[in-house]
């Protein structure tokens, strides 16, 4: 079973598959119906990995190993800010 959480408000639950070394390869948001909602890759391609995902108000908040903290919109997906962390 991939790891996860419900969103609130019955808006779907969060997928966070890992990648064999503790991080987290993706961040998928799956509807009720069990179809994919959308999904977030880690900003660095394939050499990157999500290292926290948390919920933040209204947003899905995703650290990636590189150094980035981005939010997404938790009903659609679409990003709302990047900032540099490192």
């Amino acid at each position: 079973m991939t790891p996860g959480f419900s969103l609130p408000n019955d808006k779907g639950q969060l997928e966070l598959p890992g990648t064999g070394d503790g991080y987290i390869s993706a961040v998928i948001c799956r509807r009720r119906d069990g179809s994919v909602g959308w999904r977030a890759l880690p900003p660095g391609g394939d050499g990157d990995a999500w290292v926290t995902v948390f919920l933040e108000g209204d947003a899905v908040v995703a650290n990636s190993w590189s150094g980035w903290r981005v939010l997404y919109d938790m009903t659609t997906g679409t990003e709302t800010a990047r900032h540099f962390t490192k």
